[in-house]
């Protein structure tokens, strides 16, 4: 029985099983009609015969009729081997497709049975619910759901024994389970529904149960990815709908549409640990795959939304937007059917080169100059009295003439100006001409146009509309700019902002989100009700949505088709755009999704649409972000090579400090330490190459850097230096020492552009608030700026950009501000302002720019959410959607405290983003480092290490500047449990934590620690709910990243409904530990109770598994520890290192191997002799006592519970007798056998129960069901292993083998 569907009925005595047990027989009795037809009546009856031998068995052995039992037993094991094995492999075959089905019809029970009434706890309803009732406020529940971050994190360790074909077919059998349930079927079409079901069934007979090739890490990454197209496409948006209904009821506000709590990642093809098949081209392939994954995904749903979205009307921005669209495209086709010269020279505009490499005319002149005009009236609040009275005729006057392209102008250029967008008020208005104008729909005596310049690929057009009414400050600007040569070809793609056009009211006053929707709600009554159809029809064929959902189509494809000349080695064609950021795709998905809102359509916005924008922030570009995984060693040995080479002595035999000492003074220095032409051992080669293929993915695709087997501080700075060296090679990155890290505001280009977009708009900008939850979206293209290189003109860059280098001094202020932050030769930085020249700072304080802009907003209170201005009176206060989001980030980018919220601070730090941004559309800063602590000495070591590594003065600037003041950690389950035992390891595990957690608050650094769970409790497995709520008090805060692999990917996620419960499961439990923590342990005494039942738990572990010296050779004769890596599981060795005992194989064959013959050893070994020894020293009412009121250990002891019912000493004692050779292995036999003995006593005696699982009855009706199939395939192992090892090179034996090692995983739901 698996542990994921002990997460919801935990305590459930009143589970109905009735239903289940229905769905069991049916399914088994069209498998047993499927058997007479495939392998004939004869057959059929001994498959009959061993399974009722093996049931009876099973039965005597519950009411303790020993003797009975056994001969039962042995009558079935003795008719099973005298069989040949052609007739012996069905009836295994036959087994483990009963216990796959049962699987099945129990995962479907487990959807059904949470749509009963009072089954689904722990749902959002019912946990929002409690935190209110226990005092938390509304507002902390709103703020505390929006800043929460929990990640899953897919990995490819070799636990799922199904193949994906298999896992379809099981999926399609659930899926068929729930069609017979429904109860408004008519008889035909039940009896489809089994036909169907009868197919299926045939089908998964008739294929081949195992691998016939060990799968690639790029097979290992398409499966990852074939989980998020199965079922998590899906899920994501049903868990988001339910968990905005939930917020909206117990707080009055909606789920911001930029929020996300929960995102993945992934390590398949990024995890390196001692798998020699994962490379960095295995890296890149995979990064490439997933691309094209998402480009597919989003193509399949854009294709539909186009259907959808049929509607004419549409927002102002849209409409203007929807022409350029069509303009370009027109565009587009003129030019490339006239002489390229021709087009290179056409009149009115000059050519320069976009960073895509296409060639791109720019507007010069009084068009440049027109278009600026047009960008200052349209960004800046009305601040007068006369724009604050303005009427609404006026207002549209005044936006018809800016948009009315003048005779002038359209005899000086061929290419008139793009008119930016004014926000409309009402339903319709009065023209300049008297005449009603209908609001959505552009008025049919203006000429639209396109943006002056082709977009950089990534980018989407976008306008900018804030201000009503213009003044002489216009004039003066226009007088400055004018003649100057300024490229203004961008000027038309202000920041847009996941609003994309904040709306104001008559008085000139931002409306909120939520007044905007209550705007289209009436305007969508007064379309149905009004006159206005009569008098404005719509515009024939006109299909604005359409037009620009057409145009993210085409990007798509573009992106599709570029990740596919990539992985084909084909040079791509760099004047497709393309999608290289999630902000850009996210652009026109919202001017749709609120000009739907505007014009009454917010019903529409609300269905797919939206579900659309929530996965975009859910699953960002890559669907997975990729963790890379390699382990100290190697880095070590990189960089010993390189201090060899350089003759610098011996890195590999250096101390901790002159470690330190000599990566500190690389760190802080500005010269590349690796010399090109260095000698490199092949592994030395691949560490490099794996860094530089980081370097150029970036973090759109990447997560986390994850050392493993981390042992010190140097551990961490070693892969900061190697990154380092990387981001030197890759694109000439410029690298900033930490010696002028306290003067540089190191902002990502994303944010520095929203900080711009925001303080224009009179808005608080993001990196104020201190929270990544309040970025306003701008492209990374929109903020990059020129580097300064005369022969690099990079494209791409933002209006806001454009406007603050002409009149800051362009590149001269870049340049005194750059000398002035990194200093020369290593010297201690001056501030900006002193290192520029008096000029610069007239340049950069004319009045002309101060008495345009607004005042800036001030902060609002916490827990209030952000606003895009004053909401009308009556309107519930909200956070507007499309404020509050990070791209799924796990580490903001914003120091703590932020930055001055002023338009000139916004702008620099756009400018000083740009500097540091290699090439458009790239952010080149390293990825986050997470050490992971596995073995029990470096879980106790952590905390030292950790301070060890904050004290390092560049660390702890790298961390604020690069970081935001936070740490990831992460925490190993597995190797700590193959170490120490399962004990001993919790509790170091649980000590750990504490210590982190005290560390990082001495440091006043942020912690999201990284749980590696394995999938059984061996491994750290267990129900999810129950994991985190015993955690650490302190140690979630609202963040959490955990690993989730093998056969427990497929059974949390392979069906959509039980995926949205299991997502649901996360957010509440990591809800529910950061605002009700669990309680800690209440006194010093149960401290050390536990200190001394974890060293003597672990001293009795490692006198078996290490000390003992016939252990190894028992652990290799009594289970099928060799032969699994025959199963072409997983892509990796089984080993870290050729030879070697339990220390060099991996924790997933370790306990994969005890879980075949039943014993489970490594989940309780040691834990009875620590209980028996402690009760001896009276302590026995202690520990129940703390069993009752310490969550932790109540945790720890059921799940060893849990796995001491799933364990059976016959089938152990039956492997000892028939497999192990000397009496030596089989004395050490009989002893483990006593100590699980010892051990259930102990635990009973501990948790007060009469029986294992007592308080789960379900638990233990389902083990019960799924032993007499798991039996007779366990028989069937034991004498195949025996055949086996006196004849390796028999093949039908070998695959006999596999088929038996597949039934009882499926049987035991749990491998590794």
């Amino acid at each position: 029985m698996t542990e994921h569907v002990y997460d919801n009925f935990h305590f459930a005595a009143d589970y109905p099983l009735a239903p289940l047990e229905d769905d069991c027989k049916l399914l088994g009795a069209l498998l047993d009609d499927c058997l007479k037809i495939e392998v004939g009546d004869e057959l059929f009856h001994k498959v009959e015969r061993i399974r009722s031998l093996a049931q009876c068995a099973s039965d005597l052995s519950k009411k303790h009729d020993v003797e009975a039992a056994k001969f039962l037993a042995q009558k079935m094991a003795d008719e099973l081997k005298a069989m040949p094995i052609d007739e012996a492999m069905p009836i295994c075959r036959a087994c483990g497709h009963y216990l796959n089905l049962t699987s099945i019809a129990e995962t479907h029970h487990s959807v059904r049975t949470t749509r009963m009434p009072g089954m689904n706890s722990k749902n959002f309803d019912e946990v929002f619910g409690t935190l209110i009732a226990q005092g938390i406020s509304p507002e902390e529940l709103f703020e505390s759901v929006c800043k929460q971050r929990v990640e899953i994190v897919l990995t490819a360790h070799p636990t799922q024994v199904n193949r994906r074909t298999l896992q379809y077919k099981h999926s399609r059998i659930a899926a068929l389970l729930a069609q017979n349930d429904r109860s408004d079927h008519t008889r035909d079409e039940k009896e489809s529904t089994i036909e169907e079901l009868v197919r299926e069934i045939t089908a998964l007979w008739q294929t081949d149960e195992l691998r016939r090739q060990k799968p690639s890490a790029l097979d290992e990454a398409r499966g990852g990815l074939h989980i998020v197209e199965q079922s998590l496409w899906a899920a994501v948006p049903a868990y988001m709908r339910k968990l905005n209904a939930a917020l909206k009821k117990h707080t009055g506000r909606e789920l911001p549409i930029g929020t996300c709590p929960l995102t993945f990642g992934s390590w398949m093809g990024g995890d390196r640990d001692g798998n020699p098949n994962v490379t960095a081209q295995v890296t890149h392939n995979v990064a490439c795959l997933a691309r094209w994954m998402a480009a597919d995904l989003y193509l399949r749903e854009v294709d539909v939304l186009r259907f959808e979205l049929s509607m004419s009307h549409a927002s102002d921005q849209l409409w203007s937007l929807a022409h350029a669209i069509s303009h370009q495209t027109h565009s587009s086709e003129q030019r490339g059917a006239a002489p390229s010269a021709q087009a290179a020279t056409a009149p009115g505009g000059i050519t320069r080169h976009s960073s895509g490499g296409s060639k791109v005319s720019s507007p010069t002149g009084p068009e440049a100059l027109k278009m600026l005009a047009d960008y200052q009236q349209t960004v800046r609040r009305p601040n007068s009295q006369a724009a604050m009275t303005s009427t609404r005729s006026q207002v549209l006057s005044q936006r018809i003439v800016a948009m009315k392209p003048s005779k002038q102008s359209q005899s000086n250029s061929q290419r008139p100006v793009e008119g930016l967008n004014i926000p409309s008020i009402g339903p319709f208005v009065n023209g300049s001409d008297g005449n009603l104008q209908e609001v959505g729909s552009p008025p049919s005596d203006i000429q639209w146009t396109p943006p002056g310049a082709a977009q950089h690929k990534g980018s989407a057009f976008s306008g900018s509309a804030q201000g009503l009414s213009q003044d002489s400050s216009q004039t003066d600007l226009l007088r400055q700019v004018a003649g100057s040569g300024l490229d203004l070809s961008d000027l038309a793609r202000a920041p847009t902002h996941a609003q994309p056009v904040p709306r104001v009211d008559s008085q000139g006053q931002i409306l909120s989100a939520d007044a905007l929707k209550m705007r289209g709600m009436h305007a969508a009554q007064y379309h149905k009700t009004s006159i206005d159809t009569m008098l404005h029809s719509r515009h024939a064929g006109a299909t604005p949505y359409r037009t620009v959902l057409g145009n993210v189509r085409q990007k798509l494809l573009n992106t599709r088709k570029r990740m596919e000349d990539t992985l084909a080695g084909v040079a791509h064609d760099d004047d497709e755009e393309w999608y290289d950021s999630a902000e850009a795709l996210a652009q026109p998905l919202l001017a749709c999704y609120w000009s739907l809102w505007e014009c009454g359509g917010g019903i529409v916005a609300e269905g797919r649409l939206l579900d659309l924008i929530r996965r975009l922030y859910c699953f960002g570009i890559s669907l997975l972000k990729m963790d890379v995984r390699q382990e100290s060693s190697r880095h070590t040995e990189a960089l010993d090579s390189i201090t060899r080479y350089l003759d610098l002595g011996s890195y590999a035999e250096w101390d901790e400090d002159k470690r330190i000492e000599f990566l500190t003074s690389e760190l802080e220095g500005k010269r590349p330490l690796i010399p090109a032409a260095m000698p490199m051992t092949n592994d030395v080669r691949e560490v490099i190459s794996t860094f530089q293929t980081a370097a150029e993915l970036g973090p759109q695709s990447l997560g986390a850097y994850v050392i493993s087997m981390a042992h010190t501080a140097s551990d961490v700075l070693a892969v900061q230096l190697l990154q380092k060296e990387a981001l030197l090679t890759v694109g000439n990155t410029r690298f900033v020492s930490s010696k002028s890290a306290a003067q540089l505001n190191m902002v990502s280009p994303l944010e520095a552009s929203a900080n711009a977009g925001a303080a224009v708009h009179g808005q608080v900008p993001a990196t104020v608030h201190g929270s990544r939850a309040g970025a306003l979206h701008a492209t990374t293209s929109d903020a990059s700026i020129n580097s300064g290189d005369s022969d690099q003109s990079q494209g791409g860059r933002g209006i806001l950009s454009a406007v603050m280098s002409h009149i800051t001094g362009g590149e001269k202020a870049e340049s005194g501000r750059d000398s002035g932050a990194a200093g020369s030769n290593g010297t201690e930085a001056k501030p900006a302002d002193a290192a520029e020249p008096q000029e610069l700072k007239e340049k950069k304080g004319v009045p002309e720019l101060q008495a345009s802009l607004p005042p800036v907003a001030t902060r609002p209170d916490k827990g209030k959410g952000g606003s895009n201005g004053p909401t009308p009176k009556g309107t519930p206060q909200s956070t507007p959607r499309g404020l509050g989001s990070s791209w799924g980030q796990a580490n903001p980018m914003t120091p703590k405290g932020g930055f001055s919220a002023t338009v000139k601070t916004a702008l620099q730090d756009m400018k000083q983003a740009g500097k540091q941004s290699s090439g458009v559309g790239a952010w080149k800063v390293s990825q986050r480092v997470a050490p992971l602590f596995e073995t029990l000495e470096d879980l106790d070591n952590a905390g030292k290490v950790m301070r060890r590594l904050f004290s390092v003065r560049w660390y702890r600037d790298q961390l604020r500047r690069v970081y935001g003041d936070h740490q990831e950690v992460m925490l190993g389950y597995s190797d700590s449990g193959k170490d120490a035992g399962r004990a001993a390891a919790a509790w170091a595990l649980y000590r750990c934590q504490e210590e982190l957690v005290q560390v990082c608050k001495e440091f006043d650094v942020s912690l999201t620690l990284f749980h590696g769970r394995g999938g059984t409790v061996g491994r750290g497995g267990g129900p999810m709910y129950l994991a985190i709520q015993s955690q650490p008090p302190g140690s979630v805060q609202g963040a959490l990243r955990i690993t989730e692999q093998g056969e427990m990917i497929q059974a949390k996620f392979g069906l959509v409904a039980v995926a949205e419960r299991q997502l649901e499961t996360y957010s509440t439990a990591v809800l529910l530990a950061t605002e009700s923590p669990p309680k800690p342990p209440r006194s010093q005494k149960w401290r050390e109770l536990m200190d001394e039942l974890s060293k003597i738990s672990c001293e009795d572990y490692r006198n078996v598994v290490f000390r003992h010296p016939h252990f190894i050779s028992y652990f290799r004769k009594v289970t099928p520890e060799e032969e699994l890596g025959g199963l072409n599981i997983g892509s990796r060795p089984a080993r870290r290192k050729k030879g070697g005992g339990v220390e060099t194989l991996r924790a997933i064959p370790w306990i994969f191997a005890w879980t075949q013959n039943r014993m489970a050893l490594p989940s309780w070994l040691g834990l009875g002799e620590g209980l028996k020894q402690l009760y001896g020293q009276g302590h026995k009412a202690e520990m129940q006592q703390m069993y009752q009121e310490w969550p932790f250990f109540q945790s720890t002891m059921d799940l060893i519970e849990m796995i001491l019912s799933k364990c059976d000493m016959r089938i152990a004692a039956m492997y000892d007798h028939q497999l192990a050779e000397t009496e030596e292995e089989k004395a050490l036999g009989v002893v483990l056998r006593g100590k699980y003995e010892e051990t259930v006593k102990a635990v009973l005696e501990l948790t007060g129960h009469h029986r294992l699982n007592q308080n789960n009855e379900m638990l233990r009706h389902l083990i019960d069901m799924r032993n007499p199939y798991i039996d007779p395939v366990n028989v069937l192992q034991v004498e195949i292993l025996k055949r086996l090892r006196n004849d390796p090179d028999d093949q039908g034996l070998r695959d006999a083998l596999l088929v038996t090692i597949n039934g009882i995983a499926s049987g035991m739901r749990n491998t590794g």
